[in-house]
């Protein structure tokens, strides 16, 4: 306890009457002040120990509460620097008033030993809980989510600038120093091997004097003194690198380089420096923070780590309360998230009921599953990561409707009418093609001009409505086209008979009717493609028109009817037919290959972009594909 006089020289500005009423309480003689030491405090429990000394907790028997006293180790009991360095402690500690740094009651000595008393804090060290992180507790992940060891880290860099501001470096900033409590305590442990500026220590013993019953010299407990000189103190793990020199000079920014080491560590789990002595770290003095592949962190506390853990010290921040500033902006942006991912939640919960909703047959299915999808979009927007959002997105998209919506039926009818629009002018100029043989079919011998001239016609007329009828607006009228080109071909069966030339020929008509109408027009398509085949047929098994076919043995005979069958142009007319419907079939199969290829296209960049709108670890990649 110290003496009336040491108190007034410590406070000479004039106090409240409570507050001198309260200090005449306490420089008043009383029988309390014969019991010191272990008179007053009774050992409780051990809390700890040290390289200089021992702490446990004690009940102290004036006023009835349990405090942390920590003792002088025996061995060091005697010994002048150990002394002075003992002192030294308590005196940096008792300095730094902040809501951060543990208290100290009381410096004095019992039996020779000297002790001090502090306030007793509880909780676990910053080092236990990143132990506790890393082996996967769960615990631990609940009362220790990210946010919160930020919002810590952040307590720190505030107390350690208060430091300092008076002149005060710990240089032993580490997780082992670093107390969380229950209700939300933070604590900077262990000023032991703290730096302080000459001037300012000299101030606070002028001003405190010699604690009762110790005497040390003064020069021994300066910044210079002892182990305390810069570069012989720290932890390597931590240390900056201009502490590995003994004789490099250390100032506040040490201890920013041990705050950004600390916050390496609690995004990483892992140290940012492995090494277990000096000589380990003077053989690796850098680390790059930025090797933490495969780990969910932010971009922005990357860069306060690796600023904050220059090997330049003028590149790192100017002061922890810099350091302070940047992870407090940090986490208010966080707090932004969370009120998105808060919100993201709700729109995710619609989306789920709309998409149960959506899985009925009713009418109101296909209402449910865009409102389903409105909602997805805007949950997705405030949190990318939403699981839910995610899950009924991927379902919705697995599981389409059984209906299509009429806009899609809108959309494909509009391209339908564009690929007739693209096909029809070849169709007609290959139905067109047939008159470039008018020549050689004269050449063969006519023998009903009615027929051949009417035959003519019709290949006009078909050519005709079949271009005109896939560029009319709207939707396409191919059926007039349709009846045309098939009562061409049933008389084109005049020339060879319905066994000849015909079949292909039709072939290739239905399939070109077939592949641009819909599935009723399709039916009848079909069904006509087999007149020209059958109608001949009939007509001459009735005998209303004369036998085409005559079979003498094992030959064939095929009489025309409306064009004489002479060698050579027949030949010539066969042949060059044939290649026709071969080059025609080709020129459309490979413009329906065309249409095609672009719908697959348009449907593969589609699922590219689906797969982009969702994160690549929500979902399996693959959407659109076999």
């Amino acid at each position: 306890m110290s003496s009336r006089a040491d108190r007034r020289t410590a406070d000479t500005s004039p106090s409240p009457p409570r507050a001198e009423a309260l200090e005449r309480l306490a420089l008043a003689p009383s029988h309390l002040d014969a019991q010191a030491g272990e008179d007053r405090y009774v050992s409780v429990a051990p809390l700890g120990r040290g390289g200089m000394g021992e702490v446990g907790a004690c009940r102290d028997r004036h006023l009835g509460r349990v405090v942390a006293v920590k003792r002088l180790l025996g061995d060091l009991v005697g010994d002048a620097t150990g002394t002075a360095r003992f002192v030294r402690e308590a005196r940096i500690q008792a300095q730094l008033e902040h809501a951060a740094i543990v208290p100290v009651y009381e410096l004095a000595e019992a039996g020779g030993v000297p002790y001090l008393t502090m306030k007793r804090v509880e909780g676990e060290t910053l080092e236990r809980v990143i132990e506790r992180l890393a082996g996967g507790n769960e615990d631990a992940s609940g009362a220790y989510p990210r946010r919160r060891l930020l919002s810590a880290l952040g307590t720190v860099c505030l107390a350690v600038d208060y430091a300092h501001a008076r002149g005060v470096v710990h240089r032993d900033l580490k997780p082992s120093n670093l107390m969380l409590g229950d209700y939300g305590e933070v604590f900077v442990l262990d000023w032991g091997v703290a730096l302080v500026n000459a001037r300012d220590e000299a101030r606070a013993v002028s001003l405190l004097g010699e604690p009762r019953g110790i005497r040390f010299d003064g020069g021994a407990a300066t910044s210079e003194g002892g182990a305390t000189t810069a570069g012989a103190a720290g932890t390597p793990r931590y240390m900056a690198p201009e502490q590995l020199g003994g004789d490099a000079e250390v100032d506040a920014r040490a201890d920013v380089y041990a705050l950004g080491a600390i916050l390496f560590e609690i995004l990483t789990l892992e140290p940012l420096h492995r090494a277990a002595s000096l000589e380990e770290r003077h053989a690796s003095p850098d680390a790059d923070v930025r090797v933490v592949a495969g780990r969910d962190i932010p971009a922005e506390l990357l860069a306060i780590c690796e600023r904050a853990t220059a090997r330049n010290p003028d590149e790192r921040f100017a002061s922890a309360r810099s350091m302070f500033e940047a992870i407090d902006r940090f986490l208010a942006g966080e707090q932004n998230r969370e009120l998105y991912r808060a919100s993201a939640k709700q729109h995710a919960s619609a989306a789920v009921v709309a998409a149960e909703r959506a899985t009925s047959v009713g009418a109101s299915a296909l209402d449910e599953r865009e409102r389903a999808m409105r909602e997805v979009g805007r949950a997705l927007a405030l949190d990318p990561d939403n699981a839910d959002a995610l899950r009924v997105l991927i379902g919705l998209l697995a599981d389409p409707p059984p209906r299509a919506p009429d806009e899609v039926n809108a959309l494909l009818e509009t391209r339908a009418r564009r690929a007739v629009t693209d096909l029809t002018p070849a169709a007609a100029a290959a139905y067109l093609c047939f008159l470039v043989l008018a020549p050689v079919v004269w050449w063969m011998g006519v023998r009903s001009y009615a027929l051949a001239t009417i035959s003519a016609l019709l290949v006009l007329l078909t050519g005709a409505l079949t271009f005109f009828g896939g560029r009319r607006p709207g939707a396409p009228r191919l059926g007039p086209a349709l009846v045309a080109s098939t009562v061409t071909i049933t008389i084109t069966a005049t020339m060879f008979g319905p066994y000849t030339f015909v079949p292909a020929l039709t072939a290739l008509n239905t399939v070109f009717f077939v592949t641009q109408l819909d599935r009723r027009g399709a039916v009848v398509a079909g069904a006509l493609g087999c007149v020209p085949i059958l109608l001949p047929a009939l007509l001459s098994a009735a005998g209303a028109l004369p036998p085409t076919y005559a079979f003498d043995g094992d030959r064939m005979c095929t009489a025309a009817w409306m064009h004489g069958l002479r060698a050579g142009s027949t030949e010539l007319f066969l042949i060059a037919a044939s290649v026709g419907m071969v080059v025609v079939g080709a020129i459309l199969a490979g413009r329906f290959r065309e249409l095609l290829a672009s719908a697959e296209r348009r449907l593969a960049v589609h699922a590219w972009q689906l797969e982009r709108l969702v994160p690549r670890r929500g979902v399996k990649r693959g959407l659109g594909r076999d």
